[in-house]
């Protein structure tokens, strides 16, 4: 089996970003979500506290810039971070003759940078096989109040 090409595509305002990346050892945060307006910075009054979330942060290995959007403080300081840990550990597990690789899509809510749902899927490559090891999603409800937000796997 061929081992894929990385990509980041930005798939238009309301289909959000793809990302597709070779995992490797947590690295240091390039803080590249600073290049970005916080809530406030924009002037934007939600009741709720909301953070500017990555797609795939530096716990994964790489900091991608594209991808980065208002989630509330749940969902990237719980959910997000258990996703992150789950992958961290299946990294540090795997096999050292293979690969693993990070897929993420994440979609906002229609007309915002608030995060809709994010996508992930992590794929293990050794010789010839692939096998799918986590897949998991957030949502969140489209609410600047009081957003619901759930993980499945």
């Amino acid at each position: 089996m061929e081992i894929p090409t990385e990509f980041e595509r930005f798939l238009g305002d309301s289909n959000g970003v793809e990302i597709y990346k070779r995992m490797g050892e947590p690295s240091l945060r390039r803080k590249t979500e600073n290049d970005f307006f916080t809530a406030s910075e924009m002037g934007l009054k939600w009741e709720a506290k909301f953070h500017r979330a990555h797609s795939q942060g530096a716990g994964t290995g790489t900091e991608s810039k594209l991808g980065i959007y208002y989630a509330p403080l749940l969902v990237n300081l719980t959910l997000m971070a258990e996703v992150e840990r789950d992958l961290r550990r299946l990294y540090l597990e795997r096999a050292k003759d293979s690969q693993l690789w990070l897929y993420t899509h994440t979609v906002p809510h229609p007309l915002t940078r608030r995060l809709g749902r994010i996508d992930y899927r992590a794929d293990l490559y050794r010789g010839s096989e692939k096998s799918v090891l986590l897949r998991a999603q957030i949502t969140v409800s489209n609410s600047t109040s009081a957003p619901k937000s759930s993980l499945h796997r």
